[in-house]
């Protein structure tokens, strides 16, 4: 192939570059240029070989090395634009028209598969792992609660150890205090409910009552609900009594359950008391899953830890209010607020519904309207103002993502997934997103928008780590604002102020540092 000139000589013995290559040197071959008359540009020399004279040293030699490192610079430069399309387009002489050789979207960093591809593959991988976990929950359930509790309990063991006591009786204590708490909470679960059947009974003619009040303010409003009419006609007292017998049985029936969770519970508390090797060399060999696997203990364990500390304060607050109000089975309704706050989102909502239904029984339906607003007033107090100001953003994970996974949960592993819906997702987030960095972009679609804040400007992410700056809506005019950020209450009026002084001192600073001062600059 004819090869094209990369240099000519120039006036003053020196060469100059075309701009030309041929299509072997666009493809990347760093070989040497030659010039017509013989002249020879190599690397690193600032020789020329003229036509029997040699001109070394000196502005030509300087000129044929620049030269020289510009048409190597180029023709690197073609190199480098050419690789995606060689990736894309094994033959040279393919026609780009033709549809058996259309570029392939390739990633331009990492050269990897396209997006679509790598969720796919993840999203196949995940419902084979659903199907399966469906499969055999009566075993996995039990022994994934078991292995959070554990989590939750590991700092007594390494206190102790940090302590100097014996391996063993750190063991010993944590599985002890473990016990303890699950079994105490089953045991007053079921206790606290056992009365509900008998309780109920003694309020068949209200319930009667009150489903007949029921369907004669509809009539009277003439609202045209026919299947909400025969539901109530069909509906009986008998029915809601053996619904709760039901509960009842089911409960005492998960006594299997209890037995796998208690030796679980044993043998991960013997197991990971003591793992300082084993995650040594986890975080040698595999850092990133390290990480992931350190993060979700983390935040399991606030998880467990707060959602119980919470729930206790709201049970106690509930228990005093109902009993205040003379509304029967206060603590078994106070037993019930805490059970129904590890589940998130519709907890509240389960939590309310059999006090204010034992509330329209017992004393009208004036007491079921004041049990809904103390317990909406308890829940957004407690919740929405003092929760987040100890704990801040819980777990990371989003309101919507939190959702799903309580309804994906609950229908894959029962009724204990609704409330291991958040241990259950901060886990496979772990070990499918958080582990490895070509997947660590997915986290952004899970997590809060606090929490992308705060790993963004961590550095977690590979993106642009430029904060915007907060007074940038102050600065825009009026008409380009939707809301004032100190009517919305985004900004407090004094640290604006304050803001506002500083760039003002440090605008004028810069004025008269560059040369704008007047004589009697710095005086007043």
């Amino acid at each position: 192939m004819a090869s094209t000139k990369y240099s000519d000589k120039g006036s003053a013995g020196s060469t100059v570059s075309t701009g030309e290559a041929t299509q072997d040197e666009l493809l990347g071959n760093n070989r040497s240029s030659t010039g017509e008359d013989g002249a020879k540009v190599d690397s690193g020399v600032g020789e020329i070989a003229g036509s029997g004279t040699g001109v070394a040293a000196g502005s030509g030699a300087g000129s044929g090395v620049n030269a020289s490192i510009d048409a190597r610079t180029d023709a690197s430069a073609g190199a480098e634009e050419s690789k995606p399309f060689e990736k894309a387009n094994p033959s040279k002489n393919s026609d780009d028209s033709d549809p058996d050789h259309l570029p392939v979207d390739v990633d331009e960093i990492n050269g990897r598969p396209v997006t679509g591809l790598m969720i796919l593959g993840v999203g196949a991988l995940f419902t084979i792992t659903m199907a399966g976990l469906n499969y055999i929950n009566s075993v996995f359930t039990p022994i994934f609660l078991a292995l959070t509790l554990v989590l939750a309990f590991r700092p007594i063991g390494r206190t102790l150890i940090k302590r100097g006591l014996p391996s063993w009786f750190a063991i010993l204590t944590t599985f002890i205090a473990l016990i303890i708490v699950f079994t105490g909470t089953v045991a007053v679960t079921v206790w606290s409910l056992t009365p509900v059947p008998e309780t109920l009974m003694r309020y068949t003619g209200n319930f009667e009552k009150m489903v007949g009040q029921i369907t004669s303010l509809l009539d009277t409003y003439h609202i045209q609900t026919d299947d909400l009419s025969k539901y109530l006609k069909d509906l009986n007292f008998n029915s809601l009594i053996s619904w709760v017998l039901g509960l009842l049985d089911s409960l005492s029936s998960i006594s299997g359950l209890i037995t796998i969770a208690i030796i679980a519970l044993f043998f991960i508390t013997l197991d990971t008391t003591t793992t300082a090797a084993r995650s040594h060399v986890i975080r040698k060999s595999h850092k990133n899953l390290a990480n992931a696997l350190a993060g979700f203990e983390k935040r399991v364990r606030h998880y467990w830890i707060i959602s119980t500390v919470f729930g206790l304060i709201v049970a106690v607050i509930d228990v005093f209010a109902l009993e205040y109000m003379g509304i029967p089975l206060a603590w078994t309704w106070g037993m019930w607020a805490f059970i129904t706050n590890y589940i998130p989102n519709v907890g509240f909502v389960l939590g309310v519904l059999p006090p204010m239904l034992m509330a329209a029984l017992d004393q009208g339906w004036e007491a079921m309207l004041i049990v809904m607003v103390v317990y909406s007033v308890i829940n957004v107090v407690i919740q929405t103002f003092l929760q987040p100001k100890f704990v801040g953003d819980l777990v990371g994970l989003s309101p919507t993502v939190t959702f799903f996974s309580l309804i994906l949960w609950t229908s894959i592993v029962g009724v204990l997934g609704s409330i291991l819906a958040v241990p259950l997702t901060l886990f496979f987030k772990a070990i499918l997103v958080d582990s490895d960095p070509r997947t660590q972009w997915l986290d952004v679609f899970l997590v809060s928008e606090g929490d992308t804040k705060k790993r963004n400007a961590f550095g977690l992410y590979d993106v642009d780590q430029s904060v915007e700056d907060p007074l940038t809506e102050l600065r825009n005019p009026l008409s380009e604002r939707r809301i004032h950020p100190i009517a919305s209450g985004k900004l407090k009026l004094s640290s604006l102020s304050r803001q506002l002084k500083r760039e003002a001192r440090t605008s004028q600073q810069s004025v008269e540092s560059g040369g704008n001062e007047r004589p009697d600059a710095g005086t007043k």
